[in-house]
């Protein structure tokens, strides 16, 4: 199974337990192509915008992009 079908059915089988559980799940497909066995330094993860949740903030958060450069 590609890796691309695998993340489909991962998807796929979190919505059914939302479902069941009355969760809420965002998800969506990623098409860009990402360089393999690339190492991220301490300074770029610092720059990740993570929110975490009140309860178990290791286990429960949102990754939010980059804010869009301002045009002058």
């Amino acid at each position: 199974m590609s890796a691309r079908a695998q993340a489909l059915q991962v998807a796929k089988t979190t919505y059914k337990c939302a479902l069941a559980l009355g969760l809420e799940v965002h998800a969506w497909l990623d098409s860009e192509a990402y360089e393999k066995d690339r190492k991220v330094s301490d300074q770029e993860l610092s720059e990740v915008r993570i929110k975490r949740n009140k309860f178990h903030g290791e286990w429960n958060y949102e990754v939010h992009p980059r804010p869009k450069p301002s045009i002058r």
